[in-house]
């Protein structure tokens, strides 16, 4: 068994090696080129909405925004499914404006449609346990009637995820063909095999072959021949990428072997924690569909860079004085606190909020606008 740091440095080592292997051909900036600022949404369930962590600013989404410099879009939703964010990309007129604008789309999506049924079900509810010891002695009291219900519900969820998948790929490119995609594996958080745990041989065992039998089979297809799940949901996402019509972020590689330092597991939760968000982070900077924003200047007052002054920008700078008073820490970018520090006094301000909304009611009224 490895000790925690051990296994963070090897899964981090696994991401990078991974991405690599499949790294698309994103040119450099050249010497003394600046990368613009640029749209990037992201769309799916809470593992993209940082579900679970006691500090949202170690979450992959804020980690990306960080390594960027600019903020993202980020629609997540927990509970989210295949079916749900096919319908809302079909219906939803505020996701639908997101992808038609966004230069990049990042999508974690798959685990409610499988975890979730595997993990919550009328024979096993994870929700029924606050430790992994006791939901792995559970899995091993109901063995059989557990095989028996993922054998029968689990295939058919998996057949379904693969093809709102791939109706979601479409339904992305139809609205914006130019818009670079990157989905992600989904992990396994019952892969333990290579971290130092504490628990017992008994419960390790139940859990690794619970996860090198049956999960492995409904993420990464069936073994030995066998067509239980003829296409799993982790290769049909592969699948896609090897067409070149997304970029496979593979977290399920990433991690496998490390759920117990890189997810919740030991409570008896699936959600990553912070170790795990920064291995996706890495996976994702991987992809060379992230660069950092090097464009130094906003125009003052544009806090968001989208070349006008709005109320928005307002907001955004009041947003930030009320993080920054309550000791949360502040969201914007070197450059966009630049831009929101419209009074040049060195702070972000009520008063900097103030000027910048005086600024868009005297532009929208026909008036002469200034800061000074």
């Amino acid at each position: 068994m490895k000790n925690r740091k051990t296994g963070r440095a090897i899964a981090a080592a696994a991401a990078l090696t991974i991405a690599a292997m499949t790294l698309p051909a994103v040119p450099a900036a050249a010497d003394g080129e600046t990368i613009a600022p640029y749209q990037v949404l992201v769309l799916g369930d809470s593992i993209s909405t940082g579900y679970g962590l006691a500090d949202a600013s170690k979450s992959y989404v804020s980690l990306l925004e960080q390594s960027m410099n600019q903020k993202v879009t980020n629609l997540a939703q927990d509970g989210m499914t295949t079916a749900g964010l096919l319908q809302l990309l079909q219906t939803d007129a505020t996701v639908q404006g997101a992808v038609a604008s966004a230069d990049v789309i990042l999508v974690s999506i798959g685990a409610n449609d499988v975890l979730q049924p595997i993990l919550d079900n009328d024979v096993i509810s994870i929700r029924d346990y606050n430790s992994i010891t006791d939901l792995a002695a559970a899995i091993k009291a109901n063995q059989l009637a557990f095989q028996r219900y993922l054998m029968k519900n689990i295939p058919p969820a998996v057949a379904t995820a693969n093809e709102n998948i791939n109706n979601i790929i479409l339904q992305l490119q139809s609205t914006n063909s130019n818009a670079k995609l990157a989905f992600q594996t989904i992990y396994d958080p019952a892969s333990i095999e290579e971290d130092e745990t504490g628990l017992s041989e008994s419960a390790i065992s139940t859990l690794n072959l619970f996860s090198s039998g049956l999960v492995y089979q409904f993420l990464e297809g069936s073994l030995n021949g066998n067509t239980l799940v003829p296409v799993g949901l982790n290769q049909n996402i592969r699948k896609q990428a090897e067409t070149g019509s997304i970029y496979a972020a593979d977290i399920y590689a990433a991690l496998k072997g490390h759920a117990w330092s890189c997810t919740n597991i030991s409570n008896a939760d699936v959600h990553p924690n912070a170790e795990g968000h920064a291995i996706i982070a890495e996976v994702l900077l991987a992809s060379g569909y992230l660069p950092a924003v090097t464009e130094s200047v906003h125009a003052r007052g544009d806090v968001d860079g989208d070349g006008k002054i709005a109320v928005e920008d307002a907001v955004a700078t009041l947003t930030e004085y009320a993080r920054v008073s309550a000791a949360l820490g502040g969201q914007l970018t070197p450059a966009q606190k630049t831009a929101a520090d419209v009074d040049g006094d060195g702070t972000i301000s009520v008063e900097d909020a103030v000027r910048i909304l005086s600024y868009y009611a005297r532009q929208s009224a026909g008036l002469d606008a200034s800061f000074d």
